[in-house]
């Protein structure tokens, strides 16, 4: 049961990435794998870099040679894909003729290319008139390029880059980044753009790569005009974003991103921000302390109560029934909410049950969910399970004779000496648990 709050997220997110069509500046694309099987001994593996805030699809040379044009100077697939550059990598240095053929086609066509002057051919069909077809298109295309340079030279409507770099490439071409960032963090924001043409929305999905809290200023391509909307797929709660403005026909959001958190932005291209609620400061926090009351039930049948002035985890107690614990641990408390907090704020608790119902469940940081619509002014009562992983039972249980053990009666087999060398885990509440309020307009305190 307690997989439903991490599978509602799941789906929140599987479903809107499916939605519309993806968006990505650069195509890649090469003859074959034959440059892997070349490299398989040394297990050297070739590696292809596409600069920050641009986003790149991998093309099959199949898809290349029969489904690949050109439309307004952007390379088009009948899927509805558009692109701005193709790359072939440095390492995917043998081409065909007939992959020759089409680069050239496509470049006469208006297409941008960065790729590599072939050092062969692919098969014997290239080589059956002495590699004459061969080098006659190697030099149409790359006659006058120095790759030490990194030039580019106009072919047909298009243009043939090589030497240089994708970053030097997508500037020259004035393809600016999709998505970019500032922060005063050490902040490590990834995205994925995707475009729904019937509404004209566009929405990212941003993950925050670091265990860490984020803020962050967040510049998005061509969005300027658009209201961004906010979706946080851990709760399904939609807000519009409080903070954004336009800046040379693209939008700049404040953004706030928890350890490892995502959310959604959307990009509507009608209507208006809905008038915010009049605001009322937040409250100073309420803090529920000690003593609690703590009932221990594991999968096992067995269970026990104990009483805890302080919260600390599990592995630092001195109790050994509590030390090595793996299971649900229920702690009880209460806690008092003076008359008139409540009105024109929203109430954050970390995880748990508040009077009697259920406020959902929380499985990452920030382990905090909204309890405004249980508390009440008084006293109330404060249910918070906590489950931890069986890790420190299972070091526990290595200790103990064989026909103690009970871990062992189940499909997982223990290694007994690996177990009783390994570090206990830090399990349970730590606190320091406290009731938290925000503005009604707020995503989160």
């Amino acid at each position: 049961r307690q997989s439903a709050a991490f599978l509602d997220y799941l789906s929140r997110c599987q479903t809107l990435l499916q939605q519309g069509q993806f968006q990505a500046d650069v195509l890649i694309t090469q003859e074959n794998a034959f440059h892997l099987r070349e490299r398989a001994a040394s297990q050297e593996r070739p590696k292809v870099y596409v600069p920050a805030g641009y986003d790149f699809d991998f093309l099959s040379r199949e898809l290349f040679l029969e489904d690949l044009r050109v439309e307004g100077g952007q390379l088009v697939l009948s899927s509805g894909m558009r692109y701005r550059v193709l790359q072939v990598p440095d390492f995917a240095n043998r081409m065909s003729v007939k992959f020759l053929r089409k680069l050239e086609e496509l470049v006469q066509a208006g297409a941008v290319i960065v790729a590599p002057k072939p050092v062969a051919g692919m098969s014997v069909l290239d080589y059956a008139d002495g590699m004459a077809e061969h080098k006659a298109l190697e030099e149409r295309l790359w006659s006058g390029l120095d790759p030490e340079k990194g030039q580019g030279k106009s072919i047909g409507q298009g243009r043939l880059y090589w030497g240089a770099s994708l970053e030097q490439v997508l500037e020259t071409e004035a393809v600016a980044p999709d998505f970019t960032y500032t922060s005063k963090e050490a902040a490590y924001v990834d995205y994925i753009h995707r475009q729904i043409d019937s509404g004209g929305i566009d929405f990212y999905f941003l993950a925050n790569a670091v265990n860490e809290k984020a803020r962050i200023t967040a510049r998005f391509r061509g969005q300027a005009g658009k209201v961004p909307h906010l979706f946080d797929p851990l709760t399904a709660e939609v807000r519009p974003a409080r903070i954004h403005r336009t800046k040379d026909g693209d939008s700049e959001v404040e953004l706030s991103f928890e350890p490892v958190g995502s959310l959604f932005v959307v990009f509507a291209p009608s209507g208006q921000v809905p008038s915010p609620a009049p605001q009322r400061a937040a409250a100073a926090p309420i803090k529920l302390k000690g003593p609690w009351s703590v009932h221990f039930e594991d999968k096992f049948g067995e269970s026990f109560e104990r009483r805890f002035d302080q919260l600390k985890s599990y592995h630092r107690s001195n109790d050994e029934q509590v030390k090595y614990f793996s299971g649900e641990a229920t702690y009880h408390n209460t806690v008092t909410v003076p008359a008139g907090e409540l009105a024109g704020r929203r109430w954050y608790l970390d995880c748990g049950e508040v009077n009697g119902e259920s406020a959902g469940i929380m499985w990452c940081p920030p382990w905090r969910m909204e309890v405004t619509e249980y508390l009440q002014e008084g006293e109330n009562q404060i249910e918070i399970i906590c489950a931890n992983p069986w890790k420190n039972r299972m070091i526990g249980e290595s200790h103990l004779p064989a026909e103690q053990r009970k871990v062992t009666l189940t499909n997982f087999r223990m290694n007994i000496e690996q177990f009783q060398t390994m570090d206990l885990m830090e399990a349970g509440l730590l606190g320091p648990v406290q009731l938290l309020s925000a503005d009604p307009n707020s995503i989160a305190p």
